[in-house]
């Protein structure tokens, strides 16, 4: 009689064990190189935001403003268009500058409009592929945001204090402060012109931080170059409001009508503007000062987010590209998002 071998339920059990802690070994790897690819991605956009803000320099002797307002805005700035909304044809979106009626304010675009219609597009350089999109389909999303530099940046006269004066507007993209490259006396080198945000939303633990939570008390805060204690207190204060906020429903999202969404075409802060206040990635939330309103037209606090570990990239003035980590000194990162203050900082140092 011949001997029939095989395998022993023992070898096989041998074998899937194996092959399972190959597979345990070599999925973080994929993982790792996929993020590595779509990091590379996301620097390419802000790369891409780089020309354009040049370009549109070229061409209008100025960067674009982060907020223009329209004659239909009236009092209402929050509805302004954002600088990404100027910047579309040096993205080779021209189509869709070409259908938007940039006399009306944003909201004005209401739904069947062409104006919401293009407002409400997906436009992919606008989009860091390590983010997952907005919660909500219709947003255009938006995962790049223009720095305000260390200024509370709200300008309009509407808001807590009067808002920030133009004195104070001392980033490359304010609320109303035009700004030219010979302007930027620190250096374009040395100053930070755009960064990441996290425009996705829904569940995610650092999705909280990236919300606007309120009301906060501003009233002891310097409107631009907050100290460390002040940001301190003010950041415990808020984390504490945000912790209850789902609970007593005093929360404030990002955008009125268009809520919880991430919109390309609105030029407010936690939309298309953030401000170099906290640190990369901060562990404090973003807080505004308004209460009863909604969460970006006031002066507050709109902190660099991204899901890349260990801190964000940023769009220097010069159109170079850097990545800077969470725990970079905060009065450096302050310093870089300041324009013309004197005192010069630098990434290399």
């Amino acid at each position: 009689m011949r001997k029939k071998h095989g395998f022993t339920l023992i070898e096989l059990l041998v074998v899937i064990a194996i092959i399972a802690i190959l597979i345990a070994l070599l999925l973080p790897a994929v993982q790792q190189a996929r993020e590595a690819a779509r990091r590379s991605a996301c620097k390419n956009n802000l790369k891409q935001f780089g020309l354009a803000i040049h370009n549109y320099h070229d061409v209008y002797n100025m960067f674009p403003r982060a907020n223009f307002e329209t004659r239909s805005t009236g009092d209402n700035s929050y509805w302004g268009w954002s600088a990404h909304s100027m910047l579309l044809p040096y993205f080779e979106q021209a189509n869709i500058t070409g259908d938007l009626d940039f006399s009306l304010a944003v909201n004005e675009s209401g739904a069947g409009t062409p104006n919401w219609q293009m407002i409400t597009r997906r436009i992919p350089v606008f989009l860091c592929p390590s983010d997952q999109g907005p919660s909500d389909p219709r947003g255009g999303g938006n995962s790049y945001v223009m720095s305000a530099g260390p200024t509370l940046y709200w300008g309009h006269s509407g808001a807590l204090r009067g808002g920030v004066p133009l004195s104070e507007q001392v980033g490359v993209f304010n609320f109303r402060a035009r700004v030219r490259i010979g302007d930027i006396t620190d250096g374009t080198s040395n100053t930070i012109a755009a960064s990441e945000q996290i425009a996705s939303g829904s569940g995610s633990p650092d999705s909280k931080l990236a919300e606007s939570w309120g009301p906060s008390d501003f009233s002891t805060i310097n409107l631009s170059f907050p100290t460390q204690t002040q940001m301190q207190a003010l950041g415990t204060a808020c984390k504490a409001l945000s912790d209850a906020a789902s609970a007593t429903g005093s929360v404030h999202r990002r955008s009125g009508n268009l809520k919880e969404q991430i919109h390309w075409a609105l030029g407010i802060g936690g939309q298309t503007v953030f401000n170099t206040v906290y640190n990369p990635n901060s562990t404090f939330p973003n807080c505004v000062a308004c209460s009863g309103c909604w969460s970006t037209d006031n002066i507050g606090v709109y902190t660099a987010r991204s899901r890349h570990t260990g801190g964000v990239h940023v769009l220097m003035a010069d159109g170079a590209v850097r990545f800077v980590s969470d725990n970079v000194d905060n009065t450096t990162w302050q310093r870089l998002g300041g324009r013309n203050d004197g005192q010069i900082a630098s990434l290399d140092n």
